[in-house]
């Protein structure tokens, strides 16, 4: 029996069961941009709020670098 013990526990048990869900359908072996597609439309069936294709700042000592870190998703409820 698994015990949840607050919001966050909470969080990466939906966004964890997401993937364990696309990953039961299709294994591996297909091209990340299926992936992708599918992981969005498990996360939007299930309620679970995100961006995708994010793009942070990089900052160098004070200095905004030209680059930028991309995340595939980022999830409103904070799972930190």
């Amino acid at each position: 029996m698994i015990h949840l013990t607050d919001e966050n526990d909470i969080a990466f048990y939906d966004i964890i069961g997401a993937a364990m869900e696309v990953h039961a359908e299709f294994k591996s072996g297909l091209l990340e941009a299926v992936y992708a597609e599918v992981m969005t439309i498990e996360l939007e069936n299930r309620g679970i709020e995100f961006e995708s294709e994010v793009n942070l700042p990089i900052y160098y000592k004070g200095t905004l670098m030209q680059k930028k870190i991309s995340y595939g998703y980022t999830m409103q409820r904070c799972c930190c």
